[in-house]
C-alpha cells in the first residue's frame, strides 16, 4: 500500500513539474512574439517630394532593424491634419506621430525659429556638427512641449525666391512685395527686407500665387518642384542659402509602448539618416531643378556680394530670437560656433 501511495505521489509530483516547465516556456514564447506596433504618421509633403527619400531611408531602416516590431504608416498630402495642426495633433494624440517644419511651429516654440530662417546652414559639415550638437537641446525643448522628437533635417540646402515675371535680384524689389513665408520668423526676415508677410499652409501656395494672393515666396527647391509651382512663377532667384528644417515627432505615450531595445534603435538610425539628410536633399535638389530648367523654368543665381548684402539684412533675426528663452540662446551659440 505505501508503495502505491509514493508511486502516486512521484506521479503527482512529475505532472506538476510539467505544468510549471510548460508554463515558463509558454511565458518565454510570448514575450519573444512581440506585437508588432504600426504608428501613422502625417506628412505634410507629397510622395514624389525629395523629402520622401529621407522618410523611406529612415522607416525602412527601422522595420528592418526592429524585425518588423516598429513600422511607420506614411499618409502623405497633409491628408490627416494640415502642417500647422500637426504638432498639437500628435501633442493631444489624435494623430500618433507627424513630420512638422520649423517654420510651422515656431509660433508656439519659439526657439525653433533659429532652424527656420533662411541662411542657418551653408555646407554640408557645418550641419551635421550643428546637428550633433542642437539634437540634445531640442530633445529636451520638444519634451518640454510634450513630444518626442526622433530626428530633424534641412528643409533645403537651396532657397528660391519665386516670380511670375521678375528675378528679385536687388534688395529694393522686395518693398511692398506680398510674400508667403513659412513662419513666424521667416515673416520677420521678410519685413526687415520691406516685404509684406503671409502666412499659409503649402498646399494653398499654388492657387495662391496663380491668383495673385501672394505675388512671390521663400520656398525649397522640392517642394517647388513637387507642387509644379514653376507652372505659375517661372522666374525664379536661387539664394544658395538653406531655409527651414522638419522634425518627426511621436506622442509620448506612443512612444512608450515600443521597447527600450527598439527605441534604442530607432534614435541610432534617426541620428545616421538625420545627418547624412542634407547629401540626399542637395542631389535631389540638382535634379529638381533641372528637370524644371526642361519644364519652362528660369533661374538666376545670386553672386557671392548679392548674397553677403541679403544676409546683412536678415540675420540680425536671429538675434532677437535669442533673446526669447535660454534654450534660444543656447542653440545661437551652437549655430554661431559652427559658422
Amino acid at each position: 500500500m505505501k508503495s502505491i501511495k509514493k508511486k502516486l505521489a512521484g506521479f503527482y509530483v512529475l505532472i506538476a513539474l510539467t505544468l510549471i516547465l510548460g508554463g515558463c516556456g509558454s511565458s518565454a514564447g510570448s514575450g519573444a512574439a512581440e506585437e508588432a506596433l504600426t504608428i501613422d504618421i502625417s506628412i505634410f509633403h507629397t510622395e514624389n517630394d525629395p523629402f520622401n527619400d529621407i522618410f523611406k531611408e529612415w522607416s525602412e531602416a527601422i522595420e528592418e532593424e526592429t524585425d518588423g516590431r516598429v513600422k511607420f504608416k506614411p499618409y502623405y498630402s497633409a491628408s490627416l491634419v494640415s502642417l500647422f495642426e500637426t504638432l498639437d495633433a500628435v501633442r493631444d494624440g489624435s494623430v500618433e506621430a507627424g513630420i512638422l517644419s520649423a517654420g510651422a511651429i515656431s509660433g508656439q516654440i519659439s526657439e525653433m525659429g533659429l532652424l527656420e530662417t533662411i541662411g542657418t546652414f551653408s555646407s554640408e559639415d557645418q550641419y551635421k556638427n550643428i546637428y550633433k550638437d542642437v539634437t540634445p537641446e531640442l530633445e529636451s525643448l520638444f519634451s518640454d512641449h510634450k513630444v518626442e522628437i526622433l530626428m530633424w533635417a534641412p528643409g533645403a540646402t537651396e532657397t528660391l525666391v519665386l516670380h511670375k515675371e521678375d528675378f528679385i535680384t536687388d534688395l529694393g524689389q522686395y518693398k511692398n512685395l506680398s510674400m508667403r513665408t513659412a513662419g513666424r520668423w521667416q515673416g520677420e526676415q521678410a519685413k526687415l527686407l520691406g516685404a509684406m508677410p503671409i502666412t499659409m499652409d503649402p498646399s494653398e501656395l499654388y492657387l495662391a500665387l496663380q491668383n495673385g494672393t501672394v505675388q512671390s515666396t521663400f520656398q525649397t527647391v522640392g517642394l517647388t518642384n513637387s507642387q509644379n509651382l514653376h507652372e505659375v512663377t517661372p522666374k525664379m532667384t536661387a539664394l544658395g542659402l538653406s531655409i527651414n528644417t522638419i522634425q518627426y515627432v511621436v506622442n509620448p505615450d506612443v512612444w512608450s509602448k515600443i521597447s527600450e531595445k527598439d527605441q534604442k534603435t530607432i534614435k541610432k538610425i534617426s541620428g545616421e539618416v538625420g545627418q547624412s539628410s542634407y547629401s540626399m536633399l542637395k542631389k535631389r535638389e540638382e535634379e529638381a531643378l533641372k528637370s524644371m530648367a526642361e519644364k519652362g523654368a528660369e533661374f538666376y543665381h545670386l553672386t557671392d556680394p548679392e548674397r553677403e548684402e541679403l544676409l546683412k539684412v536678415i540675420q540680425p533675426v536671429n538675434e532677437q530670437i535669442s533673446k526669447e528663452s535660454a534654450k534660444a540662446k543656447a542653440i545661437l551659440e551652437v549655430i554661431d560656433k559652427h559658422e
